[in-house]
């Protein structure tokens, strides 16, 4: 018998209780650890044949460790015990990792430098050299994919050129469309900036433009159909009003517009009360609209499509002799459609949201949003069919290897194991992974939606507002969006794989063991944050307060 505790018959042996041990497991008891250390792994004898020695060391790769209940490092020890060779060491361990992928990190890191170790970081390697590569490609096909078919470039220079005439414009007094604070400087900007640019009669040589070159922006962009005005009004009973309030006026106007305060009666001009009716966002087509406050406008209000003709300009002085918009206006927004022929064949929607607040202050925001319609007619849409294509196939193989993964870890000989289904979503990796390949999943269902989507044939002749259009870009937005958020996912699964590298697996290891303390780190720095802009807040409030006083 050896210090081991080993005892030695022929070619069986005998696991004994080791004095030495006991000894060790007396102290460590006094210092509060309970981890099993009192009982020992006992090995019955077998006989002396070659057959009953294969099956010693066959049996208890199928029945021992890891045991349930048992830390990783107890169970990394009953291994070394009961396996002499590295080879039948790592061959466990292999299959303990194959058995649970998401604790490989913890079990490198608790195995010994050795022999054993750098056989289980080979196989491990070999294991995840699969899932490495699906991943690297599967990334590159899906930025090739996104970013050929966006066309960064192309988008720019459309919105460019939509936002120079009608936004960043100036007047004869230099204020832009992002300088209007009133309703004097909005009907300013409609009869100065819009009326002109959407009815140029004449061009840059002073030759009289046809009928057809002046539904043109900036002579390459062509405006399609009707320019839309939108607005949404709150009832003047909307808000409550005190005692003394009262003995004032009886009319209020809530600063906020819901359900509750909006206003869907009628209006108009003395002579003609009625002409402005209220629509439902089912009646009118439009998309949500989202204001310089952040707030989300749906696509309900009061309606006027104004045909781009030679009255374009006589009916947008109709709306403001018409006191079109008033104190229960909440938000006035200007839609507008463009297509270019040269961008390949590419759309975009313009949004001039005004928002109004009970002080009198107008708040102007914009948005464009740009977007192709035809999807495959060059030879670069086609190559980028083929690459979509087989991003699709990568997308199913990243999928089925999941699901292996998965299975693995909820099966154990066979049985569902309830307590490795919750460990599963305990581990970020995993819920990164799934997070990612839903998203992707999204993404593919986005793209198939807005190919499928009917209302491309409209006509560049149509006189009248298409609101199909503007849902094509809500789409089209929303898609790129989700886009964008699957390649910052990619990007972060991407640090799972730094394991592979010696290097990078110790300061992964590092991170790993710090998580709790990076937590901790991540929520004081959020307060410290929340602080200072909190106090910022206060800062310029005190300070536009004493200057109000200071002020003679």
């Amino acid at each position: 018998m050896d210090r081991s505790g080993i005892f030695k018959i022929g070619q069986g042996t005998i696991r004994l209780n080791n004095p030495f041990d006991t000894f060790r497991r007396r102290n460590k008891k006094k210092d509060g650890d309970e981890a099993n250390q009192n009982n020992p792994i006992e090995i019955p004898m077998v006989e002396h044949s070659n057959q009953s020695q294969q099956q010693q060391q066959q049996k208890p790769i199928e029945e021992k460790p890891p045991i349930s209940g048992y830390t990783v490092e107890q169970n990394i020890k009953l291994i070394f015990d009961l396996y002499q060779t590295p080879e039948d060491r790592s061959q466990r361990i292999v299959r303990w990792i194959n058995s649970v992928p998401s604790t490989d990190v913890e079990i490198l890191q608790a195995l010994p430098k050795g022999p054993t170790r750098d056989a289980v970081v080979v196989a491990v390697r070999r294991r995840d050299f699969l899932g490495v590569l699906l991943h690297a490609i599967t990334v590159l096909f899906f930025l090739a994919s996104v970013t050929l078919q966006h066309s960064v470039t192309n988008g720019f220079m459309m919105s460019q050129a939509i936002e120079s005439a009608l936004v960043t414009s100036q007047d004869a007094n230099g204020n832009t469309f992002m300088d209007i604070d009133s309703w004097e400087d909005l009907a300013n900007y409609l009869q100065v900036t819009l009326v002109p640019t959407f009815s140029k009669n004449v061009s840059y040589s002073g030759a009289p433009f046809d009928e057809e070159q002046s539904k043109y922006l900036n002579y390459d962009n062509r405006i399609v159909g009707a320019v839309r005005f939108r607005q949404q009004r709150v009832t003047d009973h909307s808000c409550k009003l005190s005692t003394q309030a009262k003995t004032i006026t009886n009319v209020c106007y809530s600063s906020i517009y819901d359900s509750e305060t909006k206003d869907t009666s009628p209006f108009g001009p003395p002579d003609d009360p009625t002409r402005y009716v209220y629509q439902s966002h089912t009646d009118t087509g439009n998309s949500n609209a989202v204001g310089y406050s952040g707030k989300v406008y749906k696509g309900g209000g009061y309606i006027t499509d104004i045909p781009l003709d030679s009255n374009f300009s006589s009916a947008v002085n109709t709306l403001i002799q018409d006191e079109w918009w008033g104190r229960g206006t909440r938000v006035i927004i200007i839609t507008a459609n463009f297509f270019n022929v040269e961008l390949d064949n590419r759309a975009a929607v313009l949004n001039l949201v005004l928002e109004m607040n009970p002080a009198g202050v107008v708040q102007p925001w914009y948005q464009i949003k740009t977007y192709r319609l035809d999807l495959y007619f060059t030879k670069l849409d086609f190559i980028r069919f083929a690459l979509e294509i087989i991003f699709l196939i990568l997308y199913i193989a990243e999928v089925f290897l999941w699901l292996y993964q998965f299975r693995l870890e909820l099966y154990s000989k066979g049985k569902f194991v309830f307590k490795a289904f919750l460990t599963h979503w305990y581990d970020p990796w995993s819920v990164v992974t799934l997070f990612y390949l839903g998203l992707l999943t999204t993404v593919i269902i986005m793209y198939l939606y807005f190919y499928s989507l009917e209302g491309k044939d409209f006509s560049l002749n149509s006189t009248s507002y298409i609101p199909e259009l503007e849902r094509f870009s809500s789409v089209a937005l929303d898609y790129f969006n989700v886009a964008a958020v699957t390649i910052l996912v990619c990007a972060l699964r991407t640090f799972k794989f730094l394991t592979h590298n010696n290097k990078l697996f110790v300061m992964w290891a590092v991170l790993h063991k710090a998580r709790v303390d990076l937590i901790g780190l991540a929520i004081t720095f959020f307060v410290l944050m929340l602080g200072f802009m909190i106090s910022d807040i206060l800062f310029v409030l005190i300070l536009s307060l004493l200057f109000y006083f200071l002020s003679p």
